[in-house]
């Protein structure tokens, strides 16, 4: 696969996906936080994340199996047709009144349609090498992060009857004008000139052979420590804070806060992607998991602040780190975006498994005492795959 300098990486395409994807994140943890505004049940929160995450786990493959063998700015093109669609229907549903269903509904069709977005992105940047490729993800995690220091009015808008519709209008806008001024992109072709497309069997083998890989394991458990510790935090933040009266503090100090911390860290991303990759992902992940337990011991809104903006920033870091050791490392340009699918398979997973934990446990245990359970499980998970490593093999992997 030929790559290009860094200098040469085109910003607007860099804008272009990352805005689309930071409307889906926004959007996927406000319809839980929607339906406990509603509902009042944590359980029923929980419940409305699996209903989101569990499409896009179980169509992850397949969508990487089209982008490989498909066109890129088409793809996304049809993508954004459709969710501007989607936002415009259930805006009209929630302003009728027809209650929580079509949020979720809409949630879990949005959370596909990103992972479109997401995987053409990681095949586009996977054409650019050494500084381009901290250049591109770091600019690209910064517009997420900043998207969602829309998170104060957001949290407005879940808590008004009124207010989503237009929520979902201005969203289904946003996407009707990014399906007609989407900008052209050359994305790296799967097989050299005269090399025969790889057939169905040759990418399931690919597949299998890089779930068999002993690297691909330990960046996915690392990644579905961090993952599963954010979705349960993130998920639970409405039952930690109402008692407290500070019910839409948290999400926007922690987004606001990874948004602010993620604008020098778009000038240090670099220094991440030298040496001892693994090694750095590890840590990032057990300050991730730590931080929840130590945090929830206390209900005081500015301590519980600090934990957020911990657990904002660890996932940023890993999965900047995650990016160069996949790139570099494990995945087979002629697989790339079904191989990169396979990883994000068993990373992303962990957000359903979130949220069943708390439809189980929601409204039986203190929010506070699940949220701290789970953590320290993740934490115990992150410690056992860094000892279990040996030092000079996957720990200096660079």
């Amino acid at each position: 696969m030929d790559s290009v300098s860094g200098e040469r990486l085109p910003r607007g395409t860099a804008f272009y996906l990352g805005v689309q994807t930071a409307i889906e994140r926004l959007l996927l943890f406000v319809v839980p936080v929607a339906v406990y505004r509603q509902t009042g049940s944590l359980s029923s929160s929980g419940l409305a994340y699996v209903a989101e995450w569990l499409p896009v786990i179980v169509l992850l493959p397949l969508v990487g199996a089209v982008v490989d063998r498909s066109s890129g700015p088409r793809l996304l093109r049809v993508t954004n047709i459709c969710r501007a669609v989607v936002c415009a229907l259930v805006g009209l549903s929630t302003t009728l009144g027809l209650g929580v269903v079509p949020l979720v509904l809409a949630g879990s069709v949005l959370g596909v349609a990103n992972i479109f977005a997401y995987i053409i992105f990681e095949r586009y940047v996977s054409g650019f090498s050494g500084e381009g490729v901290a250049t591109a993800y770091s600019y690209f995690q910064t517009l997420q992060y900043t998207m969602l220091l829309a998170m104060p009015v957001v949290g407005g808008l879940a808590l008004s009857g009124h207010g989503l519709p237009w929520l979902f209008a201005l969203c289904a806008a946003v996407y009707a004008v990014a399906a007609l001024l989407g900008p052209s992109m050359q994305l790296p072709a799967a097989s050299e000139p005269g090399e025969a497309e790889p057939s169905w069997p040759d990418r399931l083998r690919a597949a299998v052979q890089l779930a068999r890989n002993p690297l691909a394991r330990t960046v996915i458990v690392l990644l579905f420590a961090v993952n599963l510790t954010y979705g349960v935090l993130y998920t639970a933040l409405p039952a930690l804070t109402s008692a407290g009266g500070h019910a839409d503090v948290l999400l926007p100090l922690g987004y606001g806060s990874a948004a602010l911390i993620s604008l020098l860290y778009f000038r240090s991303a670099a220094w991440l992607h030298r040496h001892h990759l693994v090694a750095k992902l590890g840590i990032a992940a057990a300050l991730t998991t730590a931080g929840a337990p130590l945090a929830l011991a206390t209900t005081n809104t500015p301590v519980l602040a600090v934990v957020v903006f911990a657990v904002s920033i660890g996932p940023m870091v890993a999965f900047t780190i995650w990016s160069r050791v996949v790139r570099n490392q494990l995945l087979d340009p002629r697989h790339f975006s079904l191989q990169a699918s396979v990883i994000m398979t068993g990373t992303t997973a962990a957000y359903p498994v979130a949220g069943a934990y708390l439809g189980l446990v929601g409204d039986r245990v203190p929010a506070q005492l699940a949220v701290a359970a789970v953590s320290v499980v993740c934490l115990g998970m992150v410690v056992t795959t860094l000892v279990s490593l040996r030092r000079g093999q996957m720990l200096g992997a660079a």
